[in-house]
């Protein structure tokens, strides 16, 4: 979010056609079934409707980051929801830092 408006204008001087950015009150075309829309992250419904462009419904988006995000896009095209759960290095740091008996392992 820190960066998002220099972004903004470097994509604009930079890209043949102008940016779009995914937030709060962007009309994405896919109906968000969640208790409290707001609170689903731009990046997990630019994700979903990626998905559902892309394969169709119904599918399951998993995104690997600094968390691993699952979501659900019905067959209708509609967001459900999803979890989100520590992702393989925030896991793997963990694991380590708390088994005394396990080596590191290279990812």
């Amino acid at each position: 979010p820190r960066v998002t408006a220099e972004l903004r204008r470097l994509a604009e001087r930079y890209l043949p056609f102008p940016p779009v950015v995914v937030g709060p009150g962007t009309r994405s075309g896919m109906p968000i079934l969640y208790d409290d829309p707001k609170e689903v992250g731009a990046d997990r419904i630019a994700n979903a409707v990626a998905a559902y462009d892309r394969y169709g419904g119904p599918v399951i988006v998993v995104d690997f980051g600094t968390a691993t995000t699952l979501d659900v896009v019905t067959e209708a095209g509609e967001y459900l929801g999803g979890a989100i759960v520590p992702g393989i290095e925030v896991s793997f740091d963990a694991l380590f830092g708390r088994a005394a008996g396990l080596r590191t392992v290279e990812l």
